[in-house]
């Protein structure tokens, strides 16, 4: 038994693809695939991630997260405020006019186009338009809006599908290194980052910190339908059941660092230091899986009930079609770093 609350956790993501395309940050097909890295590197597959063609970037910078709306259109982040989008999947070009600043290290962004249905606060999500909401309805499917953060206390927001971005006011200096959208229908997210920090805005004007229960550096953060999870250094993970009004620490049953989290409607996975996966499999009861490698994972992702992706240091990828109970390597063609995967 899964338990009450991670019934009902599954139980929303099986409701839809949707829905688990925000809780994945994938591309909702489970054969389309990329995987991102050291030096501007991209990597595309069409077949679950059995094997891998480079895509060019336009970029020599480091690229750390990703995210995607549909097959065809994706925003990349990394280093030195660099954002990278593709509208076919296979051709990116760098998007100018980026504010200037730190490293950009996660990215979470959902399909649609922001509609003004009720007035509240100033959200100036890009560089042309400005948004009095708190809460908005999505139309089309070829937009996108979201947020990207990073070092610093950096938190940016767009509109249009990452062409523009505005600078918010996160009101720390903490590194910031997950971030996860509330979806479908406000501009409520979650930002994670050193010393345990997290944030929470309703609006993406006022960032709020929420206790986590700890001062270690949390490095990814999923959320859906009020349910979520924060993972970070040392295995820490802090569970919330009323979206982050309270944060409850979860038995990982290891000390090394987690970088990554996926959820579908086959559960929930974490990766990281060691070759580390866990999977849930009770309530706060974590398992770990055999992985093969002692490699570092740095992301997952996880499409259509039993499909998932890892990818990690030295080029590593791991593929699964059963939920996690077998990982299978696959070349990815190259030895460099793979920091994130949709």
């Amino acid at each position: 038994m899964i338990g009450t609350k991670r019934g009902t956790l599954l139980g929303v993501l099986a409701l839809g693809g949707g829905l688990l395309l925000s809780a994945c940050a994938t591309t909702g097909n489970s054969a389309i695939r990329f995987a991102f890295g050291s030096d501007g590197l991209i990597l595309a597959s069409t077949d679950g991630g059995s094997s891998w063609s480079p895509q060019a970037s336009h970029t020599g910078n480091d690229l750390y997260g990703a995210s995607f709306n549909g097959t065809t259109n994706g925003c990349a982040v990394g280093k030195a405020s660099t954002v990278v989008v593709t509208t076919d999947g296979s051709t990116w070009s760098k998007v100018s006019g980026v504010p200037s600043g730190s490293n950009l290290r996660a990215i979470d962004v959902w399909p649609g186009s922001p509609t003004v249905v009720s007035s509240a606060a100033a959200v100036p999500l890009n560089g042309t338009t400005t948004v009095t909401s708190t809460i908005i309805t999505t139309t089309g499917s070829n937009n996108s809006f979201g947020y990207a953060v990073g070092e610093n206390g950096r938190i940016l927001g767009t509109l249009d599908s990452c062409q523009h971005w505005t600078k918010l006011t996160s009101g720390t200096t903490d590194d910031l290194m997950g971030v996860s959208l509330h979806v479908p229908n406000s501009l409520e997210a979650w930002a994670v980052g050193q010393h345990g920090t997290i944030l929470h805005t309703t609006d993406g004007v006022t960032w709020t910190p929420q206790v986590s229960g700890t001062t270690h550096d949390l490095r990814a953060i999923r959320m859906l339908a009020g349910f979520g999870w924060a993972v970070g250094e040392h295995g820490v993970i802090v569970f919330t059941s009323n979206g982050g009004n309270t944060w409850t620490p979860e038995n990982s049953g290891v000390t090394t660092r987690l970088n990554s989290i996926g959820t579908s409607e086959g559960g929930v996975y974490v990766v990281g230091e060691n070759g580390v996966i866990l999977t849930l499999t009770g309530p706060s009861i974590w398992a770990q899986q055999v992985s093969g490698t002692t490699r570092e994972l740095r992301s997952v992702s996880s499409v259509s009930g039993s499909d998932g992706v890892i990818v990690g240091d030295h080029g590593t990828v791991l593929v699964t079609s059963n939920g996690g109970s077998t990982w299978t390597p696959h070349s990815s063609g190259t030895t460099k770093t793979l920091r994130g995967s949709v």
